[in-house]
Parts: C-alpha cells; structure tokens; sequence
C-alpha cells in the first residue's frame, strides 16, 4: 500500500514538471512568434490590415474636423520591401459622410464615415449597420474634435499639420530643396517630431513650389513606407502655413 502511495506521489510530481515545462515552452513559442511578427518586414500590409484595421486605413488623414471638407477622395500605398499595397477610398456623392473603398485585399462590405464610425453592409437585408463597437458618444466626438486618430494609435495627421498652431509648434520643419513630384516642382519638408522619441519614424510633407499648395504626406515607419496622397476640391487648396515658408 505504501509503494502505491510513492509510486502515485512520483507520477504527480513528474506530471506536475511536465506541466510547468509544457507551459513555458508554450509562452516562450508565442511570445517569439507575435516578436517575429511585428519586426517581420517582409509580411504585406494588408495581412497586418486584416488584425489592425487602423493601422492602415487611409480615413486616418480624413477624420480632423477642420480637414474633412476638403477631401474628395484618397489613395494609401504601402511598400514593405517586396509587395505594393494599395487602397484607394472615393467619397460616395449621395452621402457625405461615407467613403467607400475600392480595395480586394481587404473588406469591401464596411465602410468608414468621415466621424469615424464605420458601419458594414448587412448581407441578408442590404442594409448599412453602424459597427457597434466603434459607435461612441456624443461628448466623445467633442472631446476629441471629431477624431478618431488616437483610437488609431496615430497622433499626428495632415490636419494638425497645417491647420492646428498648438500641433504644428510641436515640430520644426526641415526644407530639404526642391525635387520633382510626378512632374511638378515642389519643396521637401521632414516634420521633426519635438516631443517624441520614436525611432525610425520620419515624416515629409510636399509643396507645390509656386503656389505652396499640399501635395502629399509620406510617413516612413520602420517596418514598411507608406504613402498617402489625396486629391482636393478645387475652390480650398490647402496651402502651406507662412510661418513654414
């Protein structure tokens, strides 16, 4: 009776280790892999869209309450070194409040408002639904001036750029010269962040040299670039602020 006794004891102590060591290893494989995964360069954009859906929408530069108005419609481009990604989004003229995107990689039946509340298309009734877990409240849009840019983990946009003072005294910009922008002269700024210590992360805004309209913002980030570039409507070309000049 007493053998059992020990030879149960040894069975539990041997099944405990087994347990402890089958954990670890477990924890150890997982933390490697989401390590491998976040420093992997080589992994497309829109993989990373499809877990982080505001990691690349490109509504990221069209949810300042200033800027909005001005937007007619946008493309986001990523490289990460081997794959082109590119979404391109339309503002849907029955409705000012939607844009929709034109992009197979990823979902084409949600959409994204311009108060960042994005809404799907209900597959048995065709009706547009407002995505509960983004729905907030009113004092929530107020208290973020109609943004959703820090829900995003972004806390800078095209936006606070040119038209917010506190914003833009957060940066000095560096004239880099004048180069070719797809055959227009323009001015190079980088946007040097004073009040973060990001590593890797570079920002560049572009200005037609002639008339100091905003052609484009470029956001490098170290595992992939991306490039966002919009079109505007005509009568409120947004132009760069003197005081950059």
């Amino acid at each position: 009776m007493k053998s059992n006794k020990k030879f149960y004891k040894k069975i539990l102590a041997v099944s405990c280790i087994l347990i402890i060591i089958i954990s670890s290893l477990i924890l150890t494989l997982r933390k490697k892999s989401t390590e491998n995964y976040s420093a992997n360069a080589s992994v497309p954009l829109y993989s990373v869209c499809q877990n982080d859906r505001f990691l690349c929408d490109s509504l990221v530069l069209m949810t300042e309450e200033k800027f909005i108005d001005r937007i007619y419609s946008g493309t986001i481009s990523s490289f990460d070194g081997s794959t082109h990604v590119t979404k391109t989004w339309q503002r849907d003229p029955s409705d000012n409040y939607i844009f929709t995107s034109a992009d197979n990689n990823v979902e084409t039946d949600r959409v994204i408002r311009t108060d960042g509340i994005s809404v799907f298309k209900n597959n048995k009734t065709s009706k547009w639904q407002i995505n509960q877990e983004d729905k907030r409240s009113d004092t929530d849009q107020k208290a973020n001036n109609g943004s959703i840019v820090e829900q995003m983990g972004i806390d800078e946009t095209i936006g606070s750029f040119l038209m917010d003072s506190p914003v833009r005294n957060n940066f000095s910009f560096l004239n880099l010269g004048t180069q070719n922008c797809n055959g227009v002269n323009c001015i190079e700024y980088q946007a040097l962040d004073k009040t973060t210590t990001i590593e890797n992360k570079k920002e560049y805004l572009y200005f037609d040299s002639t008339t100091h309209q905003f052609l484009k913002y470029v956001r490098i980030i170290p595992e992939f670039q991306v490039e966002y570039t919009f079109s505007y409507t005509s009568p409120s070309p947004i132009v760069l602020p003197s005081e950059i000049q």
